[in-house]
């Protein structure tokens, strides 16, 4: 369980997120927010990380973020969802069928874990309906996310992190948390694999939805990890 010192860092990204009520097309009228997905059976081994959400279950209009009690019940349905001993039940019956979780099970099978027994966050806890933040919903998020995410290293103690981004998008998020790795070996699409703050990081492309890509990440991992 996440601790009450991040659920009131996560309030204040939602309350951040609040004040783009209004300000234009770019910011969509809804949002769906994402909290660490982890259950009891969670081993401490392994904490997968995305670049933002593509469709999810907890929903707000962004404008009613303005409302403590919303930014409170919004919290409380996305810790519920993700914490809860039923929390991976939305990925049945098509387990690991999207080129992001393919990818995660390729991780998972090297290191003889199950899928409840790892951890799954984002670098973006807010997003639209679909695809990924973009703009001021994107960057607004950069620093605060980055916190939330140092946080996670910290309280979900993984002693391994496999991030699927690439730097473009995952920069601005390690510099809010003030982590810089050693980008300088990067092969293909393993942009990173090496020690941080004293556990292993795995950083690779996104695998995207074409199929050179995903083989190119997934090779990548299989060197990393395997």
């Amino acid at each position: 369980m996440m601790s009450q010192d991040y659920q009131d860092e996560y309030e204040v990204l939602l309350s951040r997120i609040s004040r783009l009520c209004g300000v234009g097309p770019e910011v969509p009228a809804d949002v769906c927010a994402h909290w660490p997905m982890h259950t009891q059976k969670y081993s401490g081994r392994l904490l997968v990380v995305g670049q933002a959400l593509n469709g999810w279950m907890v929903w707000a209009t962004t404008c009613g973020l303005v409302d403590e009690t919303v930014r409170a019940d919004l919290l409380a349905r996305t810790r519920s969802t993700s914490e809860s001993s039923t929390a991976w039940a939305w990925m049945r019956p098509k387990v690991f069928s999207r080129p992001f979780w393919r990818i995660a099970q390729l991780a998972v099978g090297s290191m003889n874990l199950e899928l409840e027994q790892i951890a799954w966050s984002n670098l973006a806890k807010i997003s639209p309906g679909r695809g990924n933040p973009r703009g001021a919903l994107l960057s607004e998020q950069h620093v605060q996310c980055g916190e939330l995410l140092k946080m996670e290293w910290s309280e979900l103690d993984p002693s391994t992190v496999l991030i699927l981004s690439a730097r473009g998008y995952l920069d601005p998020f390690l510099d809010g948390a003030g982590i810089h790795p050693d980008w300088a070996g990067r092969d293909g699409a393993l942009h990173f694999d090496g020690q941080v703050e004293g556990r292993c990081w795995v950083v690779v492309s996104h695998p995207g939805t074409f199929a050179s890509r995903f083989k190119a990440t997934a090779r990548a991992v299989s060197r990393a990890l395997g």
